[in-house]
């Protein structure tokens, strides 16, 4: 009885740890595709989105891109009204 208890717990972790795990690496995508929106307002230096093999991957990339770009805004708007920054000159 005691080691179907273990067993239970130990697969619980398990999924809990995927989930976590599929949890940290959208967020991480998110960061990375909001820099990369960054990067292009900045810079105007943006992925060649052309050198993908098909449309399909073209259509993603674009949509991930886009992701950036609304987070990028709304990061903006949102630290712009905010008293904790100002600014530069």
């Amino acid at each position: 009885m005691n080691e179907t208890r273990q067993n239970t717990r130990t697969r619980h972790k398990k999924e809990q740890g995927a989930f976590g795990k599929a949890i940290h690496y959208g967020f991480d995508l998110v960061i990375v595709s909001a820099f990369l929106a960054g990067v292009r307002r900045n810079t105007g230096l943006t992925p060649d989105l052309d050198m993908l093999p098909n449309e399909s991957a073209n259509y993603y990339a674009q949509k991930y891109l886009d992701i950036g770009e609304s987070i990028f805004d709304y990061s903006s708007a949102y630290l712009r009204s905010s008293d904790y920054f100002k600014r530069s000159k």
